[in-house]
Parts: C-alpha cells; sequence; structure tokens
C-alpha cells in the first residue's frame, strides 16, 4: 500500500518480529498513548491519536486521506495520521472494522452508530449519514476531535 506523504504507514500483514514496514512519519510524533489504546483520555497539551484503518487499494481510503489531512490543519492539528492496512477477516473481526475506510480518534470509531453494529469484515464501508459517501462527514470529525474525553472504543488496532 502506498502511503501519502503526511501519514505514517503500516501493514498488519507485516506486522511481527520478521518484519516491520517502515513508517514514514512527515511530522514529529506527538505525545500520545500507544496505538490501539482505545478511549485514551487525552490530557492538556496533547494532540489526539488519528488512525485511518482501510483495505489495500480502497479508492475511497485514497482519496479520503488528502482530504482528512486539509481538514486537520484548518482544525490546527498537526500530527500524524496513521495508516493501517486491515489485511484479512480474521484481522477485520479482531479490529471491529467495519470497512475501509474506518477513522478512529484515540481508539474510537467517529460514527456515532459504529457502537451499535457488528457487521466487521474485510469490505468497504459507505457512511449512509452523508449521502452514502465513502468517507465519514466532517462534522463528525470535528466532534470527535474536539470531545475532551473519550470513552472506551473498540477493540485496539494494534
Amino acid at each position: 500500500m502506498d502511503t501519502p506523504e503526511g501519514f505514517v504507514g503500516e501493514s498488519t500483514a507485516t506486522r511481527g518480529a520478521a518484519g516491520r514496514e517502515a513508517a514514514r512519519p512527515h511530522r514529529p510524533a506527538p505525545a500520545v498513548a500507544p496505538l490501539g489504546q482505545p478511549g485514551v483520555r487525552q490530557g492538556a497539551g496533547e494532540e489526539p491519536l488519528i488512525e485511518v484503518l482501510c483495505v489495500d487499494g480502497c479508492p475511497s481510503h485514497e482519496q479520503f486521506l488528502p482530504h482528512l489531512e486539509r481538514l486537520l490543519l484548518n482544525l490546527g492539528i498537526h500530527n500524524a495520521v496513521h495508516v493501517v492496512e486491515v489485511a484479512d477477516d480474521a484481522e477485520a473481526q479482531r479490529l471491529h472494522f467495519l470497512g475501509s475506510p474506518t477513522l478512529r480518534i484515540n481508539g474510537q470509531d467517529v460514527d456515532p452508530t459504529a457502537t451499535d453494529r457488528h457487521d466487521y469484515a474485510l469490505q468497504c464501508r459507505l457512511y449512509p449519514h452523508a449521502g452514502n459517501a465513502g468517507a465519514p462527514p466532517d462534522d463528525w470529525i470535528a466532534s470527535a476531535l474536539t470531545t475532551p474525553v473519550l470513552g472506551t472504543g473498540p477493540a485496539p488496532s494494534r
């Protein structure tokens, strides 16, 4: 998977002792909890952990990443976005992956209806509340980024 500049890429298929895909951070890493710590409460001055979970070759995620980068900059958020490629259905189940792309802030899906869903699979994701667009609406993203304390989220992505 090609990861655009400004994003940290990670392939779940290559994680492990034998081979980690090199991450390519565009910006200095923010002071946040390790990847996969859902619902981490951010302290004053800490930026949120932002993850985009996707499947390789997903056209929606490829279009969403540059849009997300612009939105984050407009909101004054300058930390890296962690792109996590979900490799197979077993991993989709483990990660509570609702489809590509999925955006999580501090381990929690930005979709307010995500906690009621259980259709985890290696699949494309449409957002009905956004007119069946292939990405979450900006107001969900902004809301998730400005919520001072997040509850527990879905399964960790690591």
